[in-house]
């Protein structure tokens, strides 16, 4: 009798192990597939965001942001336009509240202006208030098109630098 309740306890043992084992498996499989639920859901949000941007250059001819990319046109007098659309951030991030204290860009203007160049600018700002300068963005967000906004603390002076991806722009 001792050796049936011996293998009853093991075969518990084994069926308790195997338990375990899958319990670990199904949770695993259960947080892939909200992962990959989470990512379709950021996928679908980006593809509903993503817009076709034009810049208008003096009421001639457009230069068109799409998909983060720029494109020239072939008339040279359009090869200012990156620097017309500097000022313009400035001028908004400044509107906007704080000091712009850097502004940086990935476009080299060419002679071949059918090149695709990204358009990626990092403005630095130093907001004096945090909340209004978001409502402040969210407000200006026809004009604007952020990518991304990195926040962190200034160590030497007590302060918070925003970092800000600008992927698109509309002149006004």
């Amino acid at each position: 009798m001792s050796k049936y309740y011996l293998y009853l306890l093991l075969a518990f043992f084994i069926f308790l192990n195997g338990v375990n084992y899958f319990d670990v498996e199904i949770r695993k499989t259960i947080k892939q597939q909200e992962l990959l639920k989470y990512k379709l859901q950021k996928q679908a949000l980006y593809e509903a965001n993503k817009k076709e941007v034009k810049l208008l250059i003096s009421n001639q001819e457009k230069v068109f942001v799409k998909n983060r990319k720029l494109f020239f046109a072939k008339n040279k007098k359009e090869t200012i336009i990156f620097s017309e659309l500097q000022e313009q951030i400035q001028k908004l991030m400044k509107k906007i509240g704080g000091k712009v204290t850097r502004l940086n860009s990935g476009i080299v203007v060419e002679k071949e202006f059918y090149k695709k160049y990204p358009i990626s600018l990092n403005v630095e700002v130093v907001p004096e208030d945090l909340d209004d300068f978001f409502e402040k963005i969210r407000a200006n967000n026809k004009y604007l098109f952020i990518d991304s906004i990195h926040i962190s603390k200034d160590m030497k002076k007590n302060m918070l630098r925003l970092n800000i991806t600008i992927i698109g722009y509309q002149l006004i």
